[in-house]
């Protein structure tokens, strides 16, 4: 069963809101100052508007669409055989050369390396 939570908790955040410094909230609870940065970090105090912004900035869609045209050349290319074809799109999932190497051959660490 949770804990209920410290009131004293809430009464910093209000405190915080209001634009005191860490320290002096601290000093007005009676706590440490760690304590008081600890909550702040804990419960994310300010960051409201970054997390908004980061998720307006993603680009990802774009990537995957770059990466979808780059395997279709790969697969039409008449020029390579079925393990290099194999090759190309296991790497373009993971990007390590290594790896894709190793299943696509089927050989071992030191060989694929």
């Amino acid at each position: 069963m949770p804990r209920n939570p410290d009131k004293r908790i809430e009464t910093a955040y209000a405190l915080y809101k209001g634009g005191n410094k860490l320290v002096d909230i601290a000093n007005q609870l009676g706590v440490a100052e760690g304590t008081v940065r600890s909550w702040k970090n804990r419960y994310k105090w300010g960051k409201e508007k970054e997390c908004n912004v980061a998720k307006e900035k993603c680009n990802v869609a774009k990537k995957k669409k770059a990466i979808a045209g780059d395997v279709s050349d790969a697969i039409e290319n008449a020029a390579l055989t079925d393990k290099q074809r194999l090759f190309c799109l296991i790497y373009v999932r993971c990007f390590n050369a290594t790896k894709a190497y190793q299943r696509a051959y089927g050989v071992d660490y030191k060989t694929a390396a």
